[in-house]
């Protein structure tokens, strides 16, 4: 029935007195008005169409995941911008999914585009800084979190990622790490995906909201926000966990200055991003930059305490052997350090030990 309504729509294109009366029908059919939506994805999209759902969603009839079919196959091209902007903001007003429908329909709009039409990146950003995308979707939401992450990449290609939507999306990391939202109380991992791609472009905006969040969150906001800035996530399989972070991207000058102004409250936040070992050839060594908080940092128990946590990580998956035979020579080669030497033994003997009863067990 969809398919004839379908057909007759658009052999009647153009007469607005016929089409009217073909809708009326529809709607008048006990099947099709069982959910609106099934006649309005069977049509083609115009203005007062859209608009009629615009009206809808305000009206709060229409769950707002129903309407994203009306944007497949490029259904919305013919729709003009105003219209479009209207059915956003409306989805946007909506607290139950609103801003995701709103992602997965802008993210269909933009498909196959080389060039976003100069209205679009607004717009994106109004749906991707919308408070409620904080909290993570509800269910089954990887096409839509894949989607999000899709709308930041053009915004980047477009170059439209700046210091005002870096900060914009920083909060919104902050209100996911405040919430008890996502899935098993984590935050979104379209959040750490879209964070890798900003820093990129507007380091500094993101870095001042997340420095300045790290300071007065709690024990439980910072667990979250090091899901979100870690090398790796939690639990992951086969990785390199001493890596470097996202914020990494950060300019060193200006994550060094702000260390200087409180070591000890602020050494554990680089700490949990920084990358600690590089490889050369076949060797691994220190990275120059963890050498380099080494030498000024070192004496701070703060700093070997966070230190260990990145080389004994209390969540992973798979075997941490690879990861601590890794860190063999790096902690040798501090034997003579005036502030680490002594520390650098124990952990040596740790991770021996560690080894040791990971032998025995198998």
């Amino acid at each position: 029935m969809r398919a004839l309504l379908s057909s007759l729509d658009r052999q009647l294109a153009g007469d607005i007195e016929q089409l009217n009366k073909l809708v009326d029908i529809a709607k008048s059919s006990r099947v099709l008005s069982e959910s609106p939506m099934n006649i309005y994805s069977a049509l083609r999209m115009t203005d007062e169409r859209v608009k009629s759902i615009v009206d809808e969603v305000r009206a709060k009839t229409l769950d707002p995941f129903r309407v994203v079919p009306i944007s497949y196959g490029r259904a919305l091209d013919a729709v003009s911008m105003p219209t479009l902007t209207a059915l956003i903001e409306a989805l946007l007003d909506r607290s139950d999914g609103g801003a995701w429908a709103a992602i997965e329909i802008l993210s269909m709009v933009t498909h196959g585009d080389k060039d976003l039409p100069p209205e679009i990146p607004a717009l994106i950003k109004l749906a991707i800084l919308a408070p409620v995308i904080a909290d993570g979707g509800k269910g089954n939401t990887g096409h839509a979190e894949h989607a999000l992450e899709r709308l930041i990449r053009r915004l980047a290609a477009s170059d439209a990622i700046d210091d005002a939507f870096a900060r914009g999306f920083a909060q919104q990391i902050e209100r996911a790490c405040r919430s008890v939202g996502g899935h098993y109380n984590r935050p979104a991992d379209a959040l750490r995906a879209g964070l890798t791609i900003i820093v990129k472009h507007a380091p500094l905006g993101a870095w001042a909201v997340l420095a300045g969040f790290y300071e007065v969150a709690t024990r439980s906001e910072r667990d979250r926000l090091e899901m979100i800035i870690a090398a790796t996530k939690p639990f992951a399989f086969d990785v390199i966990r001493t890596g470097s972070g996202v914020l990494f991207e950060t300019p060193q000058a200006a994550m060094l200055e702000w260390v200087q102004q409180d070591p000890e409250g602020r050494i554990a936040f680089l700490l949990s991003f920084y990358p600690i070992l590089e490889q050369v050839d076949d060797a691994w060594t220190w990275h120059p930059a963890l050498q380099e908080l080494a030498d000024l940092y070192g004496r701070l128990a703060e700093f070997r305490n966070a230190l260990r946590s990145r080389m004994l990580p209390s969540s992973y998956g798979g075997s941490l052997e690879k990861h601590l035979r890794s860190f063999r020579v790096p902690l040798d080669s501090w034997a003579k350090h005036p502030q680490l030497g002594n520390w650098s033994g124990r952990m040596l003997s740790d991770i021996d030990s560690w080894l040791e009863h990971e032998a025995a067990w198998h």
